[in-house]
């Protein structure tokens, strides 16, 4: 089990096949947003993003379906963790956005 903070864990579905979180790279933008926030990742099977506020809630899920963004425009403003899985093993990385 991997503690990423705020209360949050993640469990390592790791095998010798599949890439390691080190290798994974992601990227968000623009940071702080606004409405859209678009992923730059070289991981193709992004599944979802999981959005918690900073005392560890979750607020909100997204399933990407192929997509490479996500609206956030009814967020209040504040910061935000954005957690991001894919299909085959599970978490990929926590990324902080600032919501404007």
């Amino acid at each position: 089990m991997l503690f990423i903070g705020f209360g949050l864990f993640a469990q390592s579905n790791e095998s010798d096949n599949s890439r390691s979180a080190e290798d994974v790279k992601v990227s968000i933008f623009p940071n702080p947003a606004v409405d859209i926030v678009n992923f730059k990742t070289n991981n193709d099977n992004l599944a979802k993003v999981i959005v918690f506020n900073v005392a560890g809630r979750k607020i909100r899920q997204f399933e990407l379906n192929g997509s490479r963004s996500i609206n956030v425009a009814d967020l209040p403003k504040g910061m935000y963790l954005l957690q991001l899985t894919d299909y085959r093993d599970g978490l990929i990385t926590t990324i902080r956005l600032s919501k404007k």
